[in-house]
Order: C-alpha cells, then structure tokens, then sequence
C-alpha cells in the first residue's frame, strides 16, 4: 500500500529481515530516519567490532555487493558516488542490503572541473562514514585488495573496450559535432577541452591508467 503523509511518499507493509527472520528495520523505521548505522543492529559500534562472518555488519548487508560498488565508483572517481546524488541500494525482504545500482557516470574518469575528483590521485569514497567504518574491519580491507587485484588484471581489457566503444561512435560522435560543435569547445563540467575526438579517447585512457596505478599503491599501504 502507499500513501502520502505530510509530502513525503510512503509505502506500507515494509520490513527488513535477516537470515533467521529476525525484523531488523520495520517501516516505521524508514519514516521515522531510524533505520540507519545510528539505529537498530546495524550500529557503527558493530562495524568497528565485529569483522565479516560474524554477528556483526556482515549479517546485515551484501559484503560483495559493497565491495563492487566501492571500487567501482573509486576506479572512477564518480562525482555522484560521494552521496551527492543517484544513490541507489536495494532490500528483498528475508535478504541482505545490497549496494546498487551503479548509477550515473557522467561526472566520472575525472570530467569534472568543479572538484577534486578531476584528479587522478586521492581518495573519493573511502571517507564516506559508512566506508570509512567499514574500513576499519580487517577483513573488509583484505577483501576490497583481493576484488581490487582482479580489476587490476583486467586493466587492458578495459582499455581495449574503450578503444572499441570509440571506434563504434566515431560516425555519430562527428555527426554529434556536425550538429552540436562541442569538439574544441567547453562544456560543463569539462576540466580540460581537447581539437579533436581522438585527443579525447587518449585523455580519458591516460586518466584511467593514472588511476589504477595510483590506487595500487594506496591499497597496498592500507
């Protein structure tokens, strides 16, 4: 059931459950703003405490789930992945909260001018407060390195997907240009504006490269 109350859109009949059918968040929860680390079993104190496989934050979310979504978001540096906007988690009920979906990369691979996520250097998620506890776990840490060495690895496949997306848009990107002139011109956010296409292609796969070479190194002295 939905509803309005007060201007704020509601749905009814909502609960959170973990594994045993325990009720961990209920709706009142969601309206009252409870259902966050500060309330209920899933409490800063218990991430700091209780590392994966035990009663703590692990038996409440989707460890992967936020594996992936951090690294990918700090790969690439999305603007909106600091909890601007387009934050999207999901619940099943009787499942785990899962981080996603992946959401808007517009203002990503260091397109922006506005932030320091224009930089390759630097940390962009890692200090969010339900990062920066989950950081705090050991065993967290040693997880994020292990998927982190598999994108690492995969790094030339990637580069060779960028260089095959840039070669399928090459006629609609000119025909874009034919309409729009954005080559050669500044459009907001651009950090930096490049003559042609392929100065474009090469900047965006410098960054990426610089990156990962940057986030090798900072994972390796966590």
């Amino acid at each position: 059931m939905g509803g309005d109350q007060g201007g704020q859109v509601w749905i009814g009949d909502v609960s959170v459950l973990t594994s045993d059918g325990t009720e961990l968040v209920t709706n009142g929860d969601f309206q009252s703003g409870v259902a966050g680390w500060e309330g209920g079993a899933a409490t800063a104190e218990n991430i700091k405490t209780h590392p994966i496989g035990t009663e703590g934050y692990a038996e409440y979310i989707d460890v992967d789930s936020f594996v992936d979504w951090f690294l990918i978001s700090e790969i690439t540096k999305n603007v909106d992945s600091m909890f601007f906007s387009s934050m999207f988690l999901n619940v099943m009920p009787g499942e785990k909260i899962k981080m996603g979906p992946l959401w808007d990369f517009d203002l990503s691979f260091g397109n922006v001018d506005y932030a320091d996520s224009r930089y390759a250097e630097g940390w962009w998620v890692k200090y969010h407060p339900w990062y920066e506890r989950l950081f705090q776990d050991p065993a967290f840490v040693e997880e994020v390195k292990v998927r982190f060495a598999f994108f690492k690895g995969n790094q030339d496949f990637i580069l060779n997907k960028i260089d095959a997306y840039a070669e399928q848009l090459q006629w609609a990107q000119q025909e874009n240009n034919d309409k729009w002139q954005t080559i050669g011109q500044y459009v907001w956010p651009n950090p930096v504006v490049f003559d042609t296409y392929q100065e474009e292609v090469d900047h965006m796969k410098e960054w990426y490269v610089n990156r990962m070479n940057w986030l090798d190194s900072a994972l390796d002295s966590l």
